[in-house]
């Protein structure tokens, strides 16, 4: 499979798109942005479509092609949420399923996606939270949690809130690997952060994802055992993208183009990845 070619969405109104998309004006058209994890990396793709089928994009069947016609991602939306098993093809051998359902907090301040088989924890301190179900006899580090923090009490800014959370990670964890990753789009900046750490006696694959609005900095964190890599990224990436703050997306498809830029800590220069 390769990305050098554009990938395809088929789904019932991708028809319909490529006719209007073939004799319409650029300036009818946005961007849509949708995230695979394939090969062990992380890949952005982009499609055009028509501004009038912005709402209808994330309705119904969905279905991602590769250029050469292999599945990538498929699955169903209902009102631009996942619902039901998803199949995500994360290298030429392996294919993965989740099955999604809605998560709506009681005030409807939070929206989110997440998997059938994780349990939702209803806590007045964090946007969302749930326990990620596995054999181990230790629970209470394997978990899926969505910090909300003002940027007022914190006094520092996002780029300082990562630097921050790696050194308290290095310093109360044993670190045996880690990845950094900044994402840079239209809409602001976000960091990625994978470790892989010893804990108990345990290899726990702990995930940090951080974004920002004007007044608040998300902190998205993922801690389960070290079992299914491709997986967890998946789950977190997909997450990411469906999720709702307030009615706003956190990390919106829609008129983004993604540059992954990776990163050193402490932070002294960047690599282009």
């Amino acid at each position: 499979m390769s990305f050098k070619n554009k990938p395809v969405i088929r789904n019932s109104i991708k028809f319909l798109i490529l006719i209007v998309s073939f004799f319409g004006c650029q300036s009818d058209q946005i961007q849509y942005e949708y995230v695979v994890f394939y090969e062990g990396d992380i890949k952005f793709l982009r499609d055009r479509i028509e501004n009038e089928y912005k709402d209808k994009m994330e309705k119904g069947e969905f279905l991602i092609d590769s250029q050469e016609g292999d599945t990538l991602k498929s699955g169903l939306f209902r009102n631009g949420f996942k619902v039901g098993e998803w199949k995500y093809c994360s290298s030429k051998t392996k294919t993965i399923s989740v099955n999604w359902l809605k998560y709506s907090s009681k005030d409807n301040l939070v929206e989110t996606n997440y998997p059938q088989e994780w349990d939702i924890i209803e806590s007045n301190s964090t946007l969302f939270q749930a326990a990620i179900p596995s054999n181990s006899l230790i629970k209470d580090d394997k978990y899926f949690v969505i910090l909300e923090h003002n940027k007022q009490d914190l006094e520092i800014d996002l780029q300082d809130y990562w630097n921050l959370l790696n050194k308290e990670t290095h310093s109360s964890d044993s670190v045996e690997s880690h990845m950094f990753r900044k994402f840079s789009r239209e809409d602001g900046v976000f960091y990625l952060s994978t470790y892989t750490i010893k804990r108990n006696s345990e290899r726990l694959f702990l995930i940090s994802f951080l974004g920002e609005s004007e007044q608040s900095i998300y902190d998205i964190t993922y801690s389960t055992l070290k079992e299914d890599k491709d997986k967890n990224y998946v789950i977190l990436l997909d997450l990411i993208q469906s999720l709702r703050v307030e009615g706003q997306r956190f990390f919106t498809p829609f008129g983004q183009s993604t540059k992954i830029t990776n990163l050193e800590w402490p932070m002294d220069t960047e690599i282009i990845s």
